[in-house]
């Protein structure tokens, strides 16, 4: 994944995995498993994990529940979160800094860009899992919840691979700002709506043929499934990517994940070919 632009297979893989976590949605253990295993393989991380954090303000002690961990170590790491971050997450420097920034929207970052490398290895925590399960740089995300909640996600990289990039953090937070409403309904009961927004912005005429698109179908299939002329498809989807202020496809599946308020800026994408 390079700064310039995103591939159309990681766009369809968080799109995939956006529809899980929807179907997933009153399954809070499960959704956090999933969340943490799409993230993981779509960012190329060696682990992840997720769970939901209580009493995390800036006056809260934080605390871990549902953890789940994904990757080849997830047992030493999962045996340490709990040992470690049940009781108070002050045992990890970069989840307390998250925590005292006391975040109200989605919010993803870099190790690099919440505490230095000698801060971070000062905690006995984080010396634990470098020794026991080759800890080298991780990527944290969460979307606060009502009543002091926290849904977080970390990907981590072992000691030999390359640290995270800033185009991954930006399309982390890209993807949980557009999952943020799945979450928030799995843990704290806001009913989520994946397209209500691009219904919104184009003409009633058309929101079969959006639907039809985000899917994945050609103009052709589109029109035998609405009993169509291809012709009337064509027009429709020039109307959507006119309302909608997008050059094509790729633009369009993009947008399905950076529409939301508050999403980082829409990632560069190629043109449809």
């Amino acid at each position: 994944m390079t700064e310039a632009h995103v591939r159309l297979d990681v766009v369809r893989a968080l799109l995939d995995l956006l529809g899980d976590l929807y179907e997933l949605g009153s399954a809070p253990s499960r959704l956090a498993a999933r969340a943490a295993e799409g993230l993981c393989a779509v960012i190329g991380s060696d682990g992840a994990g997720a769970g939901l954090l209580l009493d995390f303000d800036r006056e809260g002690r934080g605390s871990l529940t549902i953890p789940v961990v994904v990757g080849p170590r997830s047992g030493r790491i999962l045996r340490a979160a709990i040992a470690n971050l049940t009781g108070s997450t002050a045992a990890e420097p970069a989840v307390e800094a998250v925590r005292r920034l006391g975040p109200t929207a989605p919010v993803t970052f870099r190790r690099c860009d919440l505490v230095g490398q000698e801060e971070w290895e000062r905690s006995a925590y984080v010396r634990a899992l470098q020794r026991d399960a080759a800890l080298g740089d991780v990527l944290y995300s969460g979307v606060p919840l009502p009543e002091g909640r926290l849904f977080g996600v970390a990907l981590w990289r072992e000691r030999t691979s390359p640290p995270f990039t800033e185009a991954e953090r930006d399309l982390v937070q890209a993807f949980q700002t557009r999952a943020a409403r799945v979450y928030a309904h799995a843990f704290a009961g806001a009913p989520p709506d994946p397209l209500a927004e691009l219904d919104a912005a184009v003409p009633m005429r058309c929101r079969s043929v959006l639907r039809g698109l985000m899917t994945g179908l050609s103009d052709k299939e589109i029109a035998q499934g609405l009993g169509l002329s291809l012709h009337t498809v064509h027009e429709y989807v020039k109307d959507v990517y006119s309302a909608l202020g997008v050059s094509g496809r790729v633009e369009l599946l993009a947008r399905l994940i950076t529409l939301a308020p508050g999403a980082a800026p829409a990632p560069a994408l190629p043109a449809d070919r």
